[in-house]
């Protein structure tokens, strides 16, 4: 494992285990890999095991404007897109994002 490849480091803890009654799954975070349905979608495919499946926490995928105003959109392309490998979710209430979401602005003069 040589820790730079999150589908082959994926592969090679469940070749390693080799689990026979639960799935592996990494947690979707806004700054890293998997970061929204797009890039799950990629790792699974990576992955290519059937012992792999999705943790859903949507709203820690939400990094960017766009998916904090329009979340509701965002959750149900989640699940759109990543149903049927969902094997466990958790839902933080949304207004918490917005306490989670910190903006710098700074001028350069």
């Amino acid at each position: 494992m040589t820790g730079s490849d999150p589908g082959e480091n994926c592969r090679s803890l469940i070749d390693h285990v080799n689990p026979k009654r639960t799935k592996f799954t990494i947690e979707m975070m806004g700054w890293s890999i998997p970061d929204g349905p797009d890039s799950y979608l990629k790792l699974i495919h990576a992955v290519d095991r059937k012992e792999f499946g999705v943790h859903m926490d949507a709203c820690n995928g939400v990094n960017c404007p766009t998916r904090l105003y329009q979340n509701a959109d965002f959750i149900r392309e989640c699940f759109e897109k990543l149903g049927p490998t969902v094997t466990s979710k958790n839902s933080d209430p949304t207004k918490t994002i917005l306490h989670q979401i910190v903006i710098f602005l700074t001028q350069q003069y």
